[in-house]
């Protein structure tokens, strides 16, 4: 379970966010929604520990820890951002196998179990065939399927993902929604943030909202309400 309490997030003087206490259940699978700038992004990077603007405390599996101070998740926690700069030279298989980088020696190559274990994610997603293809040539929505599979490869306990839809046909977000409610069924914790709350809902266990400067956990049923209110 992840709480967090007296979380506050502070932009440009303006606060973006804050909740006195908010619980997220292990196995959570949530779609967070607010306006443009209403502070999703800060909120996912914060729990990656990768933001600053953010303050309180967080507890991961009654671990607990403070933001900016001691808190650096490393690899319990995995963030899958809307879009990142390509590799380079690197391809599909060896990105995907970076995943589990930190849990070698510097010179240790992956083995033929683990190979086979990228090439059977691959295959779930139809990209085999792009084994040995260059990561950097790959479309954005490849990409993003490349980047929620290192996350899954690394055993993360918690996934965040921005806008996990972006990028991707019909037929790849609905296979992507259903991996990530198949993976939380798992208990694996993920929260992503959404512009498409209606799709989100077919899958989601719940709802954070961010509106006028507050965080909330709500439930599916309560969509319609939730979105005539924010939007």
């Amino acid at each position: 379970m992840i709480k967090l309490t007296n979380i506050q997030a502070t932009a440009r003087k303006r606060q973006l966010f804050q909740a006195e206490e908010l619980r997220v259940e292990r196995g959570a699978l949530l779609a967070l929604i607010g306006k443009n700038g209403a502070g999703k992004s800060t909120f996912l990077k914060a729990l990656a520990g990768l933001e600053s603007l953010v303050s309180g405390q967080i507890s991961i599996e009654g671990s607990i820890y403070t933001f900016g101070k001691d808190y650096f998740p490393s690899k319990r926690v995995s963030y899958i951002p809307v879009k990142i700069v390509p590799f380079g030279a690197i391809s599909l298989l060896d990105f995907v196998l970076s995943g589990k980088s930190m849990e070698r020696n510097f010179l240790d190559l992956p083995s033929q179990a683990e190979q086979q274990e990228v090439k059977d994610l691959l295959a779930q997603f139809n990209m085999e065939h792009m084994t040995n293809d260059a990561f950097e040539n790959l479309s954005d929505g490849e990409q993003k399927l490349a980047l929620i599979m290192r996350s899954v490869y690394r055993n993360a306990d918690v996934l965040l993902l921005d806008e996990p839809e972006s990028f991707l046909d019909v037929s790849n977000r609905k296979l992507v929604f259903e991996w990530l409610k198949k993976l939380s069924e798992q208990g694996i914790t993920i929260i992503f943030s959404t512009h498409q709350p209606d799709l989100a809902a077919q899958f989601a266990s719940g709802f954070l909202t961010i509106h006028e400067g507050k965080i909330r956990l709500e439930s599916v049923d309560k969509l319609n309400a939730i979105v005539s209110e924010i939007f």
